[in-house]
């Protein structure tokens, strides 16, 4: 009985997620389209000078050895906890109201993208091995990405119209569809990436 109870709580928590998600899937796809777009730009841009896409491809590959280093290594699980703190500063900064401060994190991540687009046009990689590197856990982990985004500037949005003593849900009810959201769909995208990311993806990129 207790069992059959945990079941419709859970999917009763799964239908109130996939309902927010789909009154705010504007953010979503402004994150989405708003990141590819600004990772082809500026690569093509970056593009032009090599010297200067080599340094911050250093600079870029470093921070990140850096980071994985601080958690044990280039291993699933320090991929999966990286991605995680990441996905919530997202979110969390949109605490922040009137400012948005999510998108500056989406165009980092962006920007960190188009450096190694770049790296690949100058030196005539193919692009079908760049897209190897990052469409097997991409799929996946980008979703994440732009819900953080997405929930992030929810946050933002709700707060300002809470300081603004505008109409808005309550204040306990917005931070429920955020942390929901966090744990049932955004880890569990993360926990199927970081695997992907380490063991798959190499694979791939081998055959080009």
């Amino acid at each position: 009985m207790n069992g059959g109870k945990t079941v419709n709580t859970i999917r009763n928590e799964y239908r109130e997620t996939w309902r927010f998600i789909r009154e705010n899937k504007r953010f979503f796809w402004i994150g989405c389209i708003g990141f590819f777009a600004i990772m082809v730009i500026v690569a093509l841009i970056l593009s032009r000078n090599a010297e200067a896409t080599d340094k911050a491809f250093a600079f870029l590959s470093d921070s990140m050895q850096d980071q994985l280093d601080a958690l044990g290594g280039m291993t699933a699980l320090s991929i999966l906890f990286n991605n995680m703190r990441a996905t919530l500063v997202i979110m969390l900064l949109g605490a922040v109201p009137f400012v948005f401060i999510p998108a500056l994190l989406l165009i980092e991540n962006a920007g960190a993208m188009s450096i190694v687009l770049a790296k690949y046009i100058i030196y005539g990689l193919s692009i079908p091995s760049f897209l190897a590197g990052i469409l097997p856990h991409g799929i996946f982990e980008l979703p994440a990405i732009f819900l953080a985004f997405m929930v992030g500037c929810y946050l933002c949005l709700m707060i300002g119209r809470f300081a603004l003593n505008k109409d808005h849900p309550p204040m306990g009810e917005v931070v429920k569809n955020a942390l929901r959201t966090y744990v049932l769909v955004i880890i569990p995208l993360l926990m199927i990436a970081a695997p992907i990311e380490v063991y798959l993806t190499p694979k791939i990129m081998a055959l080009f």
